[in-house]
């Protein structure tokens, strides 16, 4: 499984002289052998030293996703990221290698999607006598790799490719794409493997010549490929591990969470909490309520989903005696004894697609409570974000793909925070979702861009929705993050949370 591996993403010139060793080691063990017919060490295996390295690929504008096991890289892919003089920006993945104990996990196909998958980009693309790859290629960008693309666009690559020096010249016209890399691979299953990756439909990129390389690259002026979109709906059910990985980037430092003294005067007040109390906080992030609480005298138990998160609270924590923190699942926890107070803030109901899976939040939260016990949440305000949505960002997301995926990406989640902005979300109508698409780079992790949904209620349904599993609302109001005590209307700019103080 995936979750014995850690991915990471970094510029070639931060690589130590170890780093470049284990991808000399990692390649030259594994990528393969050259062909009987290549004009040196034919049929012997295919090998790079660190001096090659050093020389090729250490530079600017050249970087590595790799993956780790048991402390050392098992698979890597190189590629060249650069923004050309037209301001777009080319990616070209220069070299990809697994090692063969660690095939057939999908590492390869994460580090792919991981570089490929940033739809802000003008292009995608490789040198490649791997049809598997080119396949993988076209799922991640939702189009098909065709020569008269790649022909139209052909300058501009070679722009791009005058920094990637293995490539001598090019072979393009509507019924082929290749480019002479004096690369001898053996490609003695290569019919075999388009049959399996293509299977009935039309190989486009022409017969495969020695010392050649298929030119695969699609382009964000393409149109979407029909047989692509049943994608779309895999790719996002892996939300929620998307969603695990994306809330265990966020910068800690962003401007509301530094409202957490008053908003804890707060949940003290109205909770009418005392010394000893006991308090469970669902989708507790880095722990900072969970903390701020014990200083006060309470005892918590904080609860997230992201190791990366519960790790930082812990850390915080570790010079106090009476909060506790756990990786585990909001919906499904069962404290040791029941609460004075659960507490789910900043959207943690909501963080959810599924109605569903927000209910089991709530009606957990109700299992977990004392009678009489208080349940305070605040979810994200669907009001304001209709209203400040753009007319052409709101639709029916499943009848119309093109609505999510000319969607502008931005980087909010890894700075500002600021998800009501209307030029980086859309909205669902019919499913009452907004989908949104967020960046992460430069953080060490794998570089990547997810797209993330939410549920966002109106007043009337986040009340429905907490009444129908079993509570009384006591106050409910529609606020800004840090001033929870002012009211204000339900489409104020500044209203981006509703919060509720219930009781069991």
């Amino acid at each position: 499984m995936l979750t014995k591996y850690s991915f990471k993403t970094k510029k070639m010139i931060e690589l130590n002289e170890e780093e470049i060793q284990q991808c000399a080691e990692v390649f030259s063990e594994n990528y393969g052998f050259y062909s009987a017919q290549s004009p040196y060490k034919p049929n012997e295996r295919i090998r790079m030293s660190v001096k090659f390295y050093k020389k090729r690929y250490v530079k600017n504008d050249f970087y590595i996703s790799y993956a780790i096991f048991e402390g050392r890289e098992v698979a890597h892919a190189i590629y060249l990221r650069k923004t050309m003089p037209n301001n777009h920006v080319m990616t070209w993945v220069v070299q990809l290698v697994v090692a063969e104990a660690h095939r057939n996990k999908g590492i390869g196909g994460k580090l792919l999607h991981s570089i490929w998958g940033f739809s802000s980009d003008a292009a995608w693309g490789l040198a490649t006598s791997n049809p598997f790859t080119v396949k993988t290629l076209e799922i991640a960008t939702f189009r098909k790799v065709k020569p008269v693309e790649v022909l139209k666009h052909l300058e501009e690559i070679k722009e791009l490719g005058n920094l990637v020096e293995f490539v001598k010249s090019y072979k393009v016209d509507k019924n082929q794409s290749l480019v002479d890399s004096n690369f001898f691979v053996n490609v003695d299953e290569i019919e075999e493997n388009i049959d399996k990756a293509f299977g009935s439909d039309k190989w486009m990129l022409g017969n495969i010549e020695p010392g050649h390389e298929w030119l695969a690259f699609t382009f964000k002026d393409q149109e979407f490929a029909e047989e692509y979109e049943k994608h779309f709906e895999e790719f996002m059910q892996f939300s929620e591990i998307k969603l695990k990985e994306a809330y265990g980037r966020m910068d800690i430092n962003q401007p509301w969470r530094k409202h957490t003294k008053g908003e804890v005067d707060y949940i003290l007040e109205m909770c009418c909490m005392k010394q000893g109390d006991k308090v469970l906080d669902f989708g507790c992030g880095t722990g900072r309520h969970s903390i701020e609480l014990s200083r006060r005298g309470i005892n918590v138990i904080g609860v997230d989903f992201s190791d990366n998160n519960i790790k930082y609270a812990k850390e915080s924590a570790k010079e106090l005696s009476n909060v506790n923190f756990y990786v585990d699942d909001c919906r499904k926890i069962k404290s040791d004894t029941l609460v004075d107070t659960v507490i789910a803030l900043y959207d943690v109901v909501g963080s959810f697609p599924a109605v569903a899976e927000n209910s089991q939040i709530i009606k957990n939260a109700y299992n977990n409570l004392r009678d009489g016990g208080y349940f305070v949440i605040s979810v994200m305000n669907m009001e304001l974000t209709l209203y400040q949505a753009k007319s052409n960002h709101i639709g029916n997301i499943k009848n119309n793909l093109n609505l999510l995926q000319t969607l502008k990406a931005s980087n909010i989640m890894q700075s500002s925070g600021d998800v009501f902005n209307p030029d980086y979300y859309v909205v669902d109508d019919a499913e009452g979702i907004v989908y949104r698409k967020e960046q992460f780079i430069d953080d060490g992790v794998l570089s990547a861009e997810y797209v993330i949904r939410d549920k966002r209620y109106t007043m009337p349904e986040i009340k429905t929705l907490l009444e129908m599993n079993g509570f009384i609302i006591e106050d409910a109001r529609f606020v800004q993050a840090g001033h929870w005590n002012d009211k204000l209307d339900g489409i104020d700019e500044h209203a981006k949370e509703i919060l509720i103080v219930a009781r069991k």
